[in-house]
């Protein structure tokens, strides 16, 4: 018989005990909380609504082995996130996890960082606590095969994942963004444009690179300037402080693109070290649309990726690809795209 716990009282909670206190059969308790029955137990709305009722007030949760056991999948979705991600994607599973938190579903979290060890082991383990799903937000490495670990059937990741045949997952639009950034320093009289990056080898940072490029070669600019700091230094003045100067008094830059709004905190702090003025001397612009960006002196322009859509439309998509596997080509993708937050530093 399938079993909780009572949290108040440290006694197994069971469906037989609701069922008591209710006054009905634990079929029809078994038939609200777990669609069990078939067509044969008919439950009307009211007594649900006690069921549910007695369920909140007994704090009844679900064995989880119990329902292993029957072939019953849990209320867990695994996630996966970079274990050197930045804040941002914090922000982002914060508010997946409240979306999930309101259809009834839990997270169990796996961290990693370019390891596609740890990210098998945590298929593995996500398959024997039979999560209903797994949304992926750490597979964008160099190896080939890091987002091959997951079922496909029942995995929403974030950026296309290689290697994949017809993978469910959501994009932001990153590259416009950089493009658009190009487009509109230009349009506020830059014309050495240089760019701030991260020293690693993952496919959405090499896009922003190549969007600030194209970007570039679109307005006939044949020079290019980009600068990559180390993962770990991205607030390390003292590594960045000499290529921005390099990038101020000898290519004399007089825009800057950062790869994120870490970057350009540390961007604008070395500028001031130089005694450089933001934006007369040297524009600057982030991405991300971190909550102190707007409190920075000058205020940084950005770009928001829209945290709250992104995560809300990764949970959403796991609900379609859960309840439909077969999902067609154009409900595999969604698209979102960044929106410019132009402030005092451009």
């Amino acid at each position: 018989m399938q079993s909780g716990t009572d949290s108040r009282k440290g006694n197994a909670v069971r469906l037989a005990d609701i069922a008591r206190e209710v006054g009905v059969s634990i079929v029809t308790v078994a038939k609200v909380l777990n669609n069990t029955g078939g067509k044969n137990t008919r439950v009307s709305e009211k007594t649900a609504s006690r069921i549910r009722a007695c369920v909140e007030k007994m704090e009844y949760h679900p064995n989880m082995l119990a329902r292993r056991l029957v072939g019953k999948s849990s209320d867990l979705i695994g996630v996966v996130l970079d274990s050197c991600a930045p804040a941002v994607y914090h922000e982002r599973l914060s508010l997946m996890e409240k979306y999930a938190a309101m259809n009834g579903y839990r997270f169990m979290i796996g961290q990693a960082h370019d390891d596609v060890g740890k990210l098998k082991s945590f298929a593995h383990t996500f398959h024997s606590y039979g999560v209903a799903g797994i949304i992926c937000l750490a597979h964008t490495y160099e190896d080939a095969n890091a987002a091959n670990v997951f079922p496909e059937d029942s995995t929403v990741f974030l950026a296309q994942p290689k290697g994949i045949k017809n993978p469910c997952y959501v994009k932001i639009d990153a590259e416009k963004a950089f493009s658009q950034a190009v487009t509109y320093l230009v349009s506020r009289g830059r014309r050495r444009i240089a760019m701030l990056s991260l020293d690693v080898g993952y496919g959405d940072i090499l896009l922003r690179e190549q969007a600030y490029r194209n970007a570039l070669g679109r307005y006939g600019f044949s020079r290019e300037q980009v600068k990559r700091v180390p993962l770990n230094a991205m607030l390390d003045i003292d590594k960045i402080l000499p290529l921005v100067q390099e990038l101020v008094t000898v290519w004399k830059a007089d825009a800057v693109i950062c790869a994120n709004d870490h970057l350009a905190i540390a961007v604008l702090r070395a500028l001031s070290i130089l005694r450089t003025a933001v934006p007369e001397q040297v524009a600057v612009t982030g991405y991300d649309n971190l909550d102190f960006t707007a409190l920075l002196s000058p205020p940084l322009t950005t770009f928001d990726n829209r945290r709250d859509l992104v995560a809300k439309t990764l949970v959403e998509m796991l609900w379609e690809l859960i309840g439909t596997p077969n999902l067609s080509p154009e409900h595999r993708v969604r698209t979102i795209e960044p929106v410019l937050i132009e402030r005092e530093s451009t």
